[in-house]
Formats: C-alpha cells, sequence, structure tokens
C-alpha cells in the first residue's frame, strides 16, 4: 500500500492553490452555507486543513462574525493564507490537535480526510474538539473504498464508502444532514453535518 507523504504538501506548498476545481464549486457552496446557517456571531469556528483560507473569506461576505481559527499541517499555505487574510491560522496536525475537549462550537473537517492515512483519527479528534457541529466533505464512492496515487506527486486520495465515514463517527453524536455532489469522474462528493447530542 502506498503511504501518505506530508512532504508532498511542503514541496507542493508554494504552487498550491484553492481555486474551484472539477466538482468543487458546488460543495464549497454548500460548505458555507451550512457554516453560516448554523453559527452565530458568538460561535467560534475550527477550519481543519484549512488552506488558504478560502472559507473564512467565504464565510465572512456571507456575513459571519464570529471567532475563526485556521489549522494546516504545510507552513507554506498558512504563510500564504496569513499575507491573503487578516484572520487566525496556525500551522498543525490534525490527528493530534492541542485544542482542549469541546473547545470550538462549529468544526468544519473538509478536504482532509481524502489525504491521510489514519481517517479515523481525524474523525475522532474534530468530534473531540466539537461542543455542538462537524461537518465532515470528502470524496467517495458508492462502492468499496480504494486509494490512488496522484501521478507520482506524494498525495494519496481514498475515496470512501460513505459508511466508512458515518460508521467512524463517535455515538456522542447524531447525523442531522446529508450532502451528495456528483463529479465527472466516478467518484461524489459526500458532504454529513453531525450535531452532539451528549
Amino acid at each position: 500500500m502506498v503511504k501518505y507523504d506530508p512532504s508532498a504538501w511542503e514541496r507542493l506548498g508554494d504552487k498550491f492553490s484553492c481555486e474551484y476545481s472539477e466538482g468543487a464549486l458546488d460543495f464549497r457552496e454548500n460548505t458555507v452555507d451550512v457554516v453560516v446557517r448554523s453559527t452565530t456571531e458568538n460561535s467560534d469556528v475550527l477550519d481543519m486543513a484549512c488552506g488558504d483560507g478560502w472559507l473564512v473569506y467565504a464565510i465572512r461576505c456571507e456575513g459571519y462574525l464570529g471567532n475563526y481559527l485556521g489549522i494546516d499541517i504545510t507552513p507554506n499555505i498558512i504563510q500564504r493564507a496569513r499575507q491573503m487574510r487578516r484572520e487566525r491560522f496556525v500551522v498543525g496536525n490534525a490527528m493530534e490537535m492541542i485544542f482542549g475537549d469541546k473547545s470550538y462550537d462549529f468544526v468544519v473537517c473538509a478536504g482532509i480526510l481524502m489525504h491521510v492515512d489514519d481517517h479515523v483519527k481525524v474523525i475522532k479528534e474534530a468530534c473531540r474538539v466539537s461542543s455542538k457541529f462537524v461537518f465532515f466533505s470528502t470524496y467517495g464512492t458508492f462502492g468499496p473504498t480504494y486509494g490512488v496515487h496522484d501521478q507520482g506527486n506524494g498525495f494519496l486520495n481514498y475515496f470512501f464508502n460513505k459508511k466508512d465515514i458515518v460508521s467512524k463517527v463517535p455515538c456522542e453524536f447524531k447525523k442531522i444532514q446529508e450532502w451528495n455532489f456528483p463529479r465527472k469522474r466516478r467518484d461524489h462528493i459526500f458532504q454529513f453535518l453531525y450535531e452532539r447530542v451528549q
């Protein structure tokens, strides 16, 4: 099995772009809509794998006034985010976050699960630090889960069967909404909104 190479993000960080790729427009618009509808001006949002901060820019444009923190494992990308946006961004590992339990009202976990070796650890961390909502967004398939090594550049993309995500969310959370965005290829983008019930 090909292992995820974290240095791939560092090598390509200067070239990394959060521009809309194939199928990304719909799921990003939905992500923004869900965050804005589910938060208040007092809500704290944690954006895991924030990239260049596209989400905070979009939710601010839609009227979100609360506290935001973006975390990403790649220093180059965090540096770019800080240059582009006047928001809080930190370098950090989504599999081992330093934040306390239930420290954020809304946790966004979009575009990360498909790029890590241990998606279960990321799911558990997202849920651990959330006091109210967790939003997951990842590539998916209606067939079996499989991994694809992207053109030898160090990136590993996992395409999850939705059961591989849903079955890993801790029982303290209840799924309240689900979306599916088909793409031109055989995969889909799955999105799930969970609410803490315990």
